[in-house]
């Protein structure tokens, strides 16, 4: 962002110039318009990066589960539990719980093998 903040204090510069240029008579009407328009692109290219940038702070905080505290709101009670901190904790935890779906996919895939033979 710093090259665009830079792109537009240039742009403003320009327009500047060119405003005292055209009160003595060495610019014309077209090149003020057109410098205008470059000052107008500068500057919402130098808004949307901007709000790019905050946007995906909040995409970031969302994926890792931040975004509301961080807002400083707390959760209602109704939300979802959070996810386990690592995906391989929570296939642990399914495992520590049995396995009972392991056990039903194994099961599944050994009747299947019996009845093709």
């Amino acid at each position: 962002m710093p090259l665009l903040r830079r792109q537009v204090d240039q742009t403003r510069a320009t327009r500047t110039a060119y405003n005292l240029q055209f009160d003595t008579g060495s610019r014309r009407l077209l090149d003020l318009l057109n410098v205008q328009s470059e000052l107008f692109v500068a500057e919402a290219s130098l808004r949307t990066e901007e709000f790019v940038r905050v946007y995906n702070s909040y995409r970031l905080l969302a994926a890792m589960g931040r975004l509301v505290p961080s807002l400083g709101l707390d959760l209602p009670p109704d939300a979802v539990a959070p996810h386990a901190p690592h995906l391989v904790d929570g296939w642990r935890e399914g495992l520590e719980t049995g396995g009972r779906d392991l056990d039903y996919h194994r099961n599944k895939k050994s009747s299947d093998l019996q009845r093709t033979k």
